[in-house]
């Protein structure tokens, strides 16, 4: 019988330190997940498209790089992204990244 009214007295206790913490803060942190971007998915959503446009814009700027120099060193543009790779200029083809190769002109896939 002990046990079991220390263990209703223990779950009251946190409990009623859940129900405190969650008054003290849960104002607070509804303010700041509106003020981010409507609320922590959204946010979480936004901060992964952010990171993922980075990575394209990185993947993009090796890209031309290689482009340029392989079209310096060749006197034509590349016909391919794997022939970059082939020469050795690039690691690999990255993805979403569209290469014209009539023009030169490499972009960010939508």
């Amino acid at each position: 019988m002990k046990k079991l009214l220390f263990l209703v007295v223990v779950g009251g206790a946190c409990y009623g330190l859940y129900q405190w913490f969650e008054s003290y803060s849960g104002g607070a942190i509804d303010k700041a997940a509106k003020a981010a971007g409507g609320g922590q998915l959204i946010r979480g959503q936004q901060i992964i498209e952010n990171s993922a446009n980075k990575i394209a814009g990185a993947s993009l700027e090796v890209v031309k790089q290689s482009v340029s120099r392989f079209k310096e060193a060749n006197g034509r543009n590349p016909t391919s992204l794997q022939e970059l790779v082939d020469k050795g200029l690039l690691d690999s083809v990255p993805a979403g990244v569209n290469y014209d190769p009539a023009t030169g002109e490499v972009t960010v896939a939508q």
